[in-house]
């Protein structure tokens, strides 16, 4: 099995973002998970046998980003390249899927915002039908599943860890 974790970004709004600044999203999250997939899928079917694959992504790739608008283009990108993987790479048996989280409280998150995590993490909290952000260990049992046997008939699906955030009605 293969699991990418890649995932940074710029911060920037569109019109203050440069193309290498977009280019450079593109590259951390989407470019690099192309690389190593097809290194790893090529040295599957020399092998002659099957694995899984499962990419990290993000609802910023299924959302609009502002603010972030080369991150959620890049993860967009890289659903998109993870079913092309699934639909390409099914006859060597080998499946592909994404895990697609919103707000994690991971120890990065919350540092990066100093002060000002416990109101952002209330805030986004509430925002939320299930009431709070999602944990670590919920992501980890997400790709658990879609990386063993326990999904064996799964293949180009991405699984949204968001708390019900995305199919909430607007208020």
């Amino acid at each position: 099995m293969l699991v990418n974790v890649v995932g940074r970004s710029s911060y920037k709004p569109l019109l203050e973002m440069s193309d290498d600044h977009f280019s450079t999203d593109l590259d951390r999250n989407m470019r690099y998970v192309l690389r190593i997939c097809r290194a790893f899928a090529g040295r599957l079917v020399e092998l002659g046998h099957g694995g899984a694959i499962v990419n990290i992504a993000s609802v910023a790739g299924l959302l609009g980003a502002p603010g972030n608008a080369g991150y959620g283009a890049a993860k967009a990108a890289l659903i998109s390249l993870t079913r092309s993987m699934a639909v390409e790479w099914a006859a060597y048996g080998i499946r592909a899927n994404c895990v697609a989280p919103g707000v994690v409280a991971t120890d990065h998150w919350l540092s990066s915002r100093g002060d000002e995590a416990a109101p952002e993490a209330a805030r986004r909290a509430a925002s939320v039908p299930l009431g709070r952000l999602g944990a670590q260990e919920e992501v980890a049992k997400a790709v658990l599943f879609l990386a063993s046997d326990m999904s064996s008939y799964v293949t180009g699906e991405t699984l949204v860890l968001d708390g019900g955030r995305r199919v909430r009605p607007p208020s």
